[in-house]
């Protein structure tokens, strides 16, 4: 059995004024940031509870897809619809649903690899 090494000696730091002066202000800093953002937590659980509640949602697809589309750049399988009043995202888009949303069924196709709609590739998945 080998021996414990003896506890190292520690030295001790004494700060100049000027670094004392920094240090308080950094600990004054951190202190005041808790502060804040206890009262920020506190002022967005406010805020949520006003917001009203978006039911039902209202889908459609990015206001940028129209002039990416135009430039070529992209493809109607590969987006998201998104609610235009809460701005949520939603599922893939579907050209053949009413709601523009891709639906799965799992029952018949246990992967969901394919809208039961439009039948989008699994590619996406």
């Amino acid at each position: 059995m080998t021996a414990r090494p003896p506890k190292p000696e520690i030295p001790v730091v004494t700060l100049t004024a000027e670094q004392q002066k920094l240090a308080d202000a950094r600990r004054d800093y951190r202190k005041a940031k808790k502060v804040l953002r206890a009262k920020f937590d506190a002022d967005m659980e406010e805020l949520k509870q006003t917001v009203p509640k978006c039911n039902p949602h209202v889908w459609s697809l990015p206001p940028n897809a129209k002039y990416e589309w135009w430039y070529g750049n992209w493809d109607l399988r590969n987006d998201f619809v998104y609610c235009l009043i809460c701005e949520k995202a939603g599922g893939w888009y579907c050209p053949k649903n009413p709601t523009m949303q891709c639906e799965y069924d799992f029952d018949e196709d246990p992967l969901g690899d394919s809208c039961i709609h439009c039948g989008a590739p699994d590619e996406r998945k």
